[in-house]
């Protein structure tokens, strides 16, 4: 997939990508959904894999996650999928805080 500046993103690369960030001693990394799958199940084995690959590196990264879908925060059994929580460290699930209305859904939301 791409970035949302449409440039070349992760996907395929995460086991090389996650190891160049530890190697770099990164210790945050915000991973957008842009370019992402719709559908929840799709989105969950992407965001996974590059959890696992920074996970294996060894190096303490916090994963930060930004889905566009009410589905990421919460547990989805049918997916054996236990939340936002279990896919990285933040979650975020709603649109750039740049008005009060933006701050208000993003409230909503949660």
């Amino acid at each position: 997939t791409k970035t949302c500046m449409k440039r070349q993103a992760a996907s395929g690369h995460e086991i090389i990508d996650a190891q160049t960030y530890a190697d770099w001693e990164i210790d945050y990394l915000k991973e957008d959904s842009c370019n992402a799958p719709g559908d929840a199940k799709s989105a969950f084995e992407e965001y996974g894999r590059m959890r696992d690959a920074l996970n294996s590196t060894g190096r303490p990264i916090v994963f930060s996650l930004c889905g566009w879908h009410e589905w990421y925060a919460p547990p989805l059994p049918r997916l054996n999928y236990t939340g936002g929580g279990s896919m990285g460290n933040l979650a975020r699930i709603g649109p750039d805080n740049d008005t009060w209305e933006r701050v208000l859904t993003n409230a909503d939301t949660m």
